[in-house]
């Protein structure tokens, strides 16, 4: 909370301090004109008080990411990607004012012609919109992307997994007992896995005990993964939750027969923490029995799939008659069903235990939902937020509005023409800032996905198109409400005010 008021109040500060600094060149004279604001307000390289206030807003967006992120590689790619973002609305706020200038054509009716000449008009407010715009945009859409590739792999992965409990700790003299008891009560035996504990003893023939003294920049290798125990299984073909990303899967000959050096398929993620790759020996310590291994596959594994996933899986003839357990997967159709199976397991194999893995989806789909509401609330929070910033942006240009509105009064304009001019203009706003933030937030929404949470990323197309939708209309809206005073004023009142 501390942090939160620190960070808000300097946020305040320093944003707040540009524009001040340009009151110390308003003369007298200045002040009674108005029509030298934007002039005034320009930054120029000399004034080194304003450029100190740029850098500090630069380093400010920097602080705060450091300050958020957990990496300082992180920190920088958010902060990059901030300065990108504003870049980019505020080159497209500059396309479409020349694409304004460029494109306006005499056969358009009259208040077309009108909103358009306002995107490119000195004092326009192209830039401020489409910048507060677009990167509320921006941020909304960015964390609509990320909550749902999040909740889409939770929910994804509940929904694919066809077993509802496990046992383990099966002996492999309780392995058949305990097939039968599941079978003969009418349930599913969805996978039976064996496990064998083991250690890795030496890779390409250097001994994990020559490894562990030097530190990880040497070796290249996570300490954590040399010294573990491995838990790892066998069989025939990859499970439903493993997709080869590297090499390919057992030869016909190390599935037949006991090689001299067996075949093992490591996944992924524990390859790249040993730095081992396609072809590389690995000794394991399986009972004090050195078995050597060779890699020939890399696997992709879905870990949040209730289901036995392991990191090292091994061709079956190397580890057949090896000691080992049992875990097996059962789907039961119903909860008493299930109760009554827990318990004439329990009567008949007491070591053996079980979980219950519909508690688990239950307390999954609780935390989802949390995590859905928390993200929801971010995003309508920051939308909360935009709407005032997008009114303070139309309303800085308020005088100039409500000027040229009753100038058109006065040629003889009609309320229903001026609302067709703010209508032409602030729907090309809109749609700009709206697809503007829309693309920048695929960008953003797959960095993260991708770098920060490791997952695949899909895109919602129709969603996002929803969002980009509201904004358009909330645009609209806005810029109406912000120029009534426009509608209201008489000419007469109008010109003695302006």
């Amino acid at each position: 909370m501390l942090t939160g008021l620190a960070v808000g109040g300097w946020i305040a500060l320093v944003f707040a301090l540009r524009p001040l600094l340009a009151l110390r060149n308003v003369s007298p004279l200045q002040t009674l004109r108005r029509d030298t604001d934007a002039e005034v307000l320009r930054m120029h390289w000399s004034d080194i008080p304003r450029i100190a206030v740029d850098v500090a807003l630069v380093l400010s967006v920097v602080g705060i990411a450091f300050l958020r992120a957990r990496t300082g590689r992180q920190a920088l790619w958010m902060s990059g990607a901030t300065g990108f973002a504003i870049l980019a609305l505020t080159a497209s706020a500059a396309l479409l004012s020349w694409g304004a200038r460029r494109g306006l054509r005499s056969r358009w009716p009259y208040v077309v012609r009108q909103g358009v000449a306002n995107l490119y008009r000195p004092g326009n407010q192209t830039r401020a919109v489409t910048l507060a715009l677009g990167f509320g945009a921006f941020l909304i859409s960015t964390l609509y992307l990320v909550q749902h590739n999040i909740l889409r792999r939770f929910t994804t992965a509940a929904v694919e997994s066809r077993g509802n409990v496990v046992f383990f700790d099966v002996q492999q003299d309780q392995a058949a007992g305990l097939d039968s008891i599941v079978r003969g009560s009418h349930n599913e035996v969805v996978q039976v896995a064996p496990v064998v504990t083991m250690r890795i003893s030496a890779i390409n023939g250097k001994k994990v005990s020559d490894m562990l003294p030097i530190t990880r920049a040497q070796r290249g290798r996570s300490g954590w993964a040399l010294r573990r125990e491995f838990r790892s299984t066998y069989r025939d073909k990859p499970a439903t939750s493993e997709t080869i990303v590297d090499g390919k899967w057992f030869s016909d000959a190390a599935l037949k027969a006991p090689q001299d050096t067996g075949e093992v398929s490591l996944e992924d993620g524990i390859a790249k923490e040993l730095n081992v790759k396609l072809g590389d020996v690995i000794t394991w310590n399986v009972q004090s029995v050195d078995i050597p291994t060779r890699i020939t596959s890399l696997r992709k594994v879905v870990w949040t799939r209730f289901e036995p996933n392991f990191f090292v899986v091994f061709a079956p003839p190397v580890l057949r008659d090896a000691p080992k357990q049992f875990v097996m997967l059962a789907q039961v159709k119903d909860p008493t069903g299930l109760i009554l199976l827990q318990r004439a397991v329990v009567n008949r194999f007491p070591n053996v235990s079980s979980i219950d893995l519909t508690a688990i989806k239950r307390t999954v789909d609780r935390i989802v939902a949390r995590v859905s509401l928390a993200i929801r609330f971010m995003a309508l929070f920051s939308l909360a937020v935009a709407i005032p910033v997008l009114f303070s942006a139309v309303s800085a240009t308020r005088r100039a509005r409500v000027r040229e509105g009753v100038l058109l009064k006065t040629l003889g304009a009609t309320r229903g023409q001026i609302a067709k001019i703010l209508l032409s203009e602030y729907s090309l706003l809109g749609v700009l800032g709206g697809l503007t933030g829309m693309l920048l937030s695929m960008a953003g929404g797959w960095a993260v996905v991708r770098y920060v949470f490791k997952m695949p990323f899909a895109l919602p197309l129709l969603p996002i198109l929803y969002i980009t939708g509201v904004i358009v209309a909330l645009t609209l809206l806005i810029g109406l409400l912000a120029g009534r005073d426009v509608f209201r004023e008489t000419p007469i009142v109008a010109l003695r005010d302006v």
